[in-house]
């Protein structure tokens, strides 16, 4: 109700860095909180004002987030070629493997429905800032050495770059957008898990 400049984007961030401290203070990750926070703001009359208020906010600090988790990434700790840290480097490759088979199959976990299974899983290949953020907590509370943590981000690292390029090759050219993307999900087959001819 406030009929200021800036009222309703401020007082969103407010809401959400409030909730983030009560997340951290109850011992929980920030990111709990500022995520209770949007799942809150996002069932208001509101919801969308405040995104489109908060959109140039985000893409000042994403930036920063991003390098200020990379620049925690010791290189030196992933060379494969170093017999002291190749372990490490073979723990990264595993989680990756891990992660993207994890993700493919749970694309089957979709039962009844006349979808391409394979693009859902590899959709959800990405592993982004939800676990950098808790590899970095885990990293600063002594949870995970320098080299644990390297893993972690070369796992989070090669799904997100790996995943738009299966995305790519699995998806008819023109089904950008997400009208485009879900039309081509339920409506090109045939589909990996049916017989041929029992596509719609």
């Amino acid at each position: 109700r406030l009929r200021v400049g800036g009222a309703l984007a401020f007082a969103a961030l407010m809401f959400a860095f409030g909730l983030a401290w009560l997340a951290e203070w109850a011992g929980s990750a920030v990111i709990i909180g500022s995520f209770a926070a949007g799942l809150v703001l996002a069932k208001t009359e509101k919801a969308a004002e405040i995104e489109s208020k908060v959109f140039d906010i985000s893409q000042f600090f994403i930036p920063i987030f991003f390098v200020s988790v990379g620049a925690a990434i010791d290189l030196r700790a992933l060379n494969p070629f170093d017999p002291a840290t190749r372990g490490y480097f073979g723990i990264g490759l595993l989680l990756t493997v891990a992660a993207i088979l994890g993700k493919v199959v749970s694309g089957w976990s979709v039962f009844g429905q006349p979808l391409r299974k394979v693009v859902i899983g590899v959709g959800m290949i990405p592993r982004g800032e939800v676990g950098l953020i808790f590899a970095q907590i885990g990293r600063q509370r002594g949870l995970l050495n320098d080299g644990l943590y390297g893993s972690v981000a070369l796992m989070v690292i090669i799904t997100t770059f790996i995943a738009p390029i299966l995305l790519r090759l699995l998806l008819p050219q023109g089904s950008s957008g997400v009208r485009g993307v879900v039309g081509s999900l339920v409506n090109d087959p045939p589909y990996e898990d049916e017989p041929p001819g029992e596509g719609p």
